[in-house]
């Protein structure tokens, strides 16, 4: 057994980081999630006033809070971009959870 096991360690060995870095990859949008809601709520309460500044606000505190295995991999431009794509995935979901309220309400 443990020499297949030994056989098979380069392999074993990245499942072990992909699955590490899914982990934190997850992990990270939540982060990013919460930072969000955190910056519509500034926005709410007119402390953030346009979607610029949201945007510049998430991704600054976001730099801060990105666990650092994963800041290997993005950087600021890197982390604008996913949270641009974020907002948008979930511009798209509240769309369509209106639609369907509206649909369901009828």
């Amino acid at each position: 057994m443990w020499s297949t096991l030994w056989e098979y360690r380069y392999i074993i060995i990245l499942i072990i980081i992909a699955v590490y870095y899914l982990v934190e990859w997850q992990r990270s949008k939540t982060i990013l999630y919460a930072l969000m809601l955190q910056a519509k709520r500034m926005a709410k309460d007119l402390i953030l006033k346009t979607g610029k500044e949201e945007e510049d606000w998430v991704v600054k505190r976001a730099m801060v809070f990105i666990p650092a295995p994963v800041k290997i991999f993005l950087n600021q431009n890197i982390v604008r971009a996913i949270v641009h794509e974020l907002y948008h995935a979930l511009k798209v979901y509240s769309e369509n959870v209106e639609t369907d309220n509206l649909e369901g309400g009828s």
